[in-house]
């Protein structure tokens, strides 16, 4: 069984930025069940639910579109929202930039500034 520890530093520090957003999350009640999944779950499953949920929050992902922290960046993917996810995770590998970031779309405008700054 993988845990938190077994992921890479630049995923586990994406992980606690999704931790933490969504326990400073606007929806009181999502503040409560992440508190209790820490209570009550693996750390690295309630890591995946937070970056899942944040994706999808910060992403405005409709319940059918699949967030880059679920997608395979080295796989063909045969769904057309799969494709989007896929290539959003391959745009963020190469910024150096985890899949489980909380809010992609943000950390590549910020990767992406940086470097036009160099």
């Amino acid at each position: 069984m993988t845990t938190f520890n077994d992921y890479p530093e630049l995923d586990r520090r994406a992980f606690q930025l999704a931790i933490d957003a969504t326990l400073n999350d606007k929806d009181p009640g999502r503040r409560v069940q992440i508190k209790a999944m820490l209570e009550e779950d693996a750390l690295i499953d309630v890591a995946h639910f937070a970056s899942y949920h944040q994706q999808v929050e910060n992403m405005n992902l409709k319940p059918w579109e699949t967030p880059p922290c679920w997608a395979d960046p080295d796989e063909t993917p045969e769904q057309p929202d799969e494709r989007s996810a896929v290539l959003l995770a391959r745009r963020m590998r190469a910024l150096g930039i985890s899949a489980y970031h909380p809010d992609p779309l943000a950390a590549i405008k910020e990767a992406e500034a940086k470097a036009a700054a160099k």
